[in-house]
């Protein structure tokens, strides 16, 4: 069975694109491009939330990274900012399954707009029978810094 890995980070930088670029950076993704995929998970995949680096040797510059991803910017100090992604995967048929992204203010909001996403997207694919919803959920605060949450799930990396 392939993997989908979930990483999660937050980080400050001088403007809030960098510190995009740095919450890449910290997960060994700084390197990559990213193609960005909507919310299906492929059959036979599981997907696993991990705290490792992903490993980009330096051979790999600019290679594409199929990427699900929810990222949350501020620079207005005081803000609050939520990024996660959710997920659920079929208990039958390959076990394939649905992601969804969302931002918020808050870890809570966040979770219920997953919550709410997820339970209609099921509801629409009724012939499933459906697992748990899962989740992965990072949130900072803008103290000085532009800030940026971000959650990103990676399905594969692919040279030119």
């Amino acid at each position: 069975m392939k993997k989908i890995s979930v990483r999660a980070t937050t980080a400050t930088a001088p403007t809030e694109l960098s510190a995009f670029d740095r919450t890449l950076c910290k997960m060994g993704l700084g390197n990559a491009n990213l193609i960005h995929l909507s919310s299906v998970v492929p059959k036979d995949f599981s997907v696993e939330v991990t705290e490792n680096k992903h490993t980009l040797d330096k051979n790999h510059q600019g290679d594409r990274m199929y990427v699900v991803y929810a990222d949350n910017r501020t620079s207005t100090v005081g803000d609050k900012v939520a990024a996660g992604l959710g997920w659920v995967l079929t208990d039958s048929d390959g076990g394939w399954g649905l992601f969804v992204e969302h931002v918020g203010e808050t870890e809570d909001d966040v979770q219920e707009l997953i919550n709410k996403s997820l339970t209609s997207m099921m509801a629409d694919r009724q012939e499933y029978e459906w697992g748990n919803i899962q989740s992965k959920i990072i949130s900072t605060a803008c103290e000085k810094e532009p800030v940026c949450a971000l959650v990103l799930a990676t399905y594969k990396r692919e040279d030119w």
